[in-house]
């Protein structure tokens, strides 16, 4: 066929076509912003599945106009955001959000009127237009720190995290676009050299801010505590950042414990990450301190046996006054903002707590560390933790003991002298050369404390047996029986007296046979234990002991 001729003006008629259907779609889904009221509580916040939609709609249909359309969709934008219902405004910052991921070149042009608008909605009533404030800025992180209202972007992130007065806050799940903007903000060298505007808004007064979020009941903003203290510390070299030594023992406390009883993985990683950072960026006399005042609560801690609750009093719950002052108090006070009750040791947790305290060796056993007194003074300390958590009586305790004492052994820098370890050695050998489960404290007859309850019921049933062959007038079949009551009576003397007693009636039989069943328990528990124990101090995982030090 002939080709057709084709006006010389036919494109720009259809891109001027094409444009007003564009900028008549935009007033479209303005009005569908403004108007929609639905919302759906199906997660942590509110889901607007309309505004969402219309917001992205938005974003999608203003890439191809001319950046004076682009302003004026940002200026109806600014108008819907001043609106009394919170949905509206709610519906204003999802649109900005949109628009600003779309036309990220214009970011410098729009951000001096739609900065200020969304700073003042981080403060606004509604704690979903709070986080969609948030929101709205992240797609344009890169360009905020070159405008000159960013200071009181900042001071306001840092503001709304610090309002703790407020209980509404601290549950708010409106904090994790806000920590994620405050972390990519910070990921940004220009963020770094400029501090929040006012007065008490340096790093070391505002990083405080997150900790109390690190008992946040929604795991995304827990996830985002550590996120964000790692990404103002990323990059920086030991000593570099002197906020850190003034916030090194509080993130120390905070992160271990997250690292020790976190039960969502990526945030126990990104907890485990930040105790790292925390080693490797604060100085070495910052971390000294916080192990000295604070590594007897850590073993402690680690200890706790798997699928229980720890010691309330060792758990560290940050709050902030009204004043802005950072208060640290046990999960056992009543002033806690969170319960601890519903927190559990799990094995997992216990070996993440071992590997972090093992970090320390890089720390306190550095080459040239030995001679400053503080150094050597926590490493001493943290050595006579180990040897005492040797000492218990308990298998989970020497287990975290020996553990511990393989995993800081193995951290110890290369070329760095190894620590004698007598005391903890000498203590090591004494369990090793304990074989008998049933007496792993030799030549003391207590048995681990794990069984004690168990123990104590087998002593119960073996009485009951012997009132049973009383009552029946049954006589044992040998003058030597052992005695229930007697310290050290355990699962062979409960077979033993067993044995004793001639077969009997049937209650007798009963007695019996209940008796042989929590023996058999007891001498398999007790075996398990043992048999665990005697692995870890000889060399099982997670690191062996017979290679390692010259203790």
């Amino acid at each position: 066929p002939r080709a057709r001729s084709v006006e010389p003006d036919t494109a720009a008629k259809a891109a001027r076509k094409n444009a007003s259907w564009l900028e008549d779609a935009a007033v479209r889904l303005l009005c569908v912003l403004s108007l929609d009221r639905f919302g759906d509580y199906v997660g942590d916040g509110v889901v607007a599945p309309v505004r969402e939609t219309g917001a992205q709609a938005l974003g999608a249909g203003l890439l191809p106009l001319p950046p004076k359309a682009v302003e004026a969709v940002v200026g109806c934008i600014l108008v819907l955001l001043r609106r009394p219902e919170w949905e509206v405004r709610h519906s204003a910052l999802l649109a900005l959000r949109y628009v600003l991921a779309a036309r990220d070149a214009l970011a410098p042009r729009l951000l001096p009127a739609a900065l200020p608008a969304a700073t003042s909605a981080l403060d606004d009533k509604d704690d979903d237009v709070r986080g969609a404030a948030a929101e709205a800025l992240l797609p344009a992180a890169r360009h905020l720190p070159t405008h000159g209202d960013f200071p009181p972007l900042l001071a306001g992130l840092w503001g709304l995290l610090g309002r703790l007065d407020d209980p509404d806050l601290l549950t708010s799940p409106s904090n994790v676009p806000v920590m994620r903007l405050v972390s990519a903000l910070y990921a940004l060298p220009a963020t770094r050299s400029t501090p929040p505007k006012g007065p008490g808004s340096t790093l070391r007064d505002v990083v405080p801010s997150l900790f109390p979020f690190a008992a946040h009941p929604i795991a995304s903003v827990r996830l985002a505590v550590w996120q964000t203290l790692g990404q103002l510390m990323h990059g920086g070299d030991r000593g570099a950042s002197d906020w850190v030594d003034d916030v090194a023992a509080t993130a120390m406390r905070v992160s271990f414990q997250a690292t020790l009883l976190e039960e969502d993985a990526e945030t126990a990683a990104a907890a485990s990450a930040a105790w790292r950072d925390l080693c490797h960026v604060a100085s070495a006399g910052a971390v000294a301190a916080a192990v000295d005042k604070h590594v007897e609560s850590w073993c402690a801690l680690a200890a706790t046996a798997a699928d229980t609750r720890p010691d309330a009093q060792l758990l560290c719950v940050v709050s902030l006054s009204g004043g802005g002052g950072s208060d640290t108090i046990t999960g056992a006070d009543d002033r806690a903002p969170t319960s601890t009750s519903e927190w559990v040791v799990t094995t997992t947790g216990r070996l993440r707590a071992v590997e972090a305290l093992s970090q320390l060796a890089k720390v306190l056993c550095a080459p040239g560390a030995a001679g400053e007194l503080p150094i050597s003074d926590a490493a001493a300390k943290l050595e006579a933790q180990v040897t005492r958590l040797l000492r218990e009586g308990s298998a989970t305790r020497r287990l975290t003991g020996s553990f511990l004492l393989a995993s800081w052994l193995d951290a110890i820098p290369e070329g760095a002298p190894k620590p004698p370890l007598a005391a903890p050695g000498a203590r090591l050998g004494e369990l090793l050369a304990a074989t008998d489960p049933a007496y792993p404290s030799a030549p003391s007859p207590a048995p681990y404390a794990e069984v004690a309850s168990l123990v104590a019921r087998v002593k119960r049933e073996s009485a009951g047996l012997l009132r049973a062959a009383a009552d029946n007038n049954v006589k044992p079949t040998t003058a030597e029986v052992p005695s229930p009551a007697a310290d050290g009576f355990g699962a062979a003397h409960a077979a033993t007296l067993a044995a004793a007693i001639p077969t009997g009636p049937a209650g007798l039989e009963s007695a019996r046979a209940a008796l042989l069943a929590s023996a058999t328990r007891l001498k398999a528990e007790e075996a398990r234990l043992h048999g665990s124990a005697l692995a870890a101090g000889g060399g099982g995982p997670p690191g062996g002991l017979a290679k390692r030090g010259r203790g």
